[in-house]
């Protein structure tokens, strides 16, 4: 899709953040501290899936890294709607200067799917 590098699935995990995170979450989202609500990364990991667990490896003034490991055959297009979906849900907090990077990937091979999320 796109051009191949994932662009448009990062819209795509965008708008799905902005529907999802609607009405009475959002509201709740953007009184909430950033960090506090990155730090819930598994328990919004088991409210979409199954499989999987999301754990916060740090936890520091305006940066959290996510880890994402046991989510078997992962695609990388889902990788890029994460990558969508993390930097949008900072966003409706109020956070501006968002950065999403994602170090490891499981779908390029590595043991991990890393996602470091930075704002200003």
């Amino acid at each position: 899709m796109g051009n191949g590098d994932g662009k448009i699935i990062q819209t795509i995990g965008a708008y799905d953040a902005g529907e999802t995170l609607h009405g009475i979450y959002r509201v709740f989202v953007s009184f909430m501290d950033t960090r506090f609500i990155a730090s819930r990364g598994q328990m919004l990991w088991q409210r979409y899936y199954d499989t999987g667990e999301m754990q916060v490896v740090k936890n520091e003034p305006k940066m959290v890294e996510l880890e994402l490991k046991n989510f078997p055959d992962l695609p990388l297009g889902h990788e890029h709607e994460l990558i969508g979906w993390m930097g949008e849900a900072l966003r409706i907090t109020g956070v501006s200067g968002i950065n999403v990077a994602h170090p490891s990937c499981c779908a390029r091979g590595d043991g991990v799917c890393r996602f470091v999320l930075s704002w200003e």
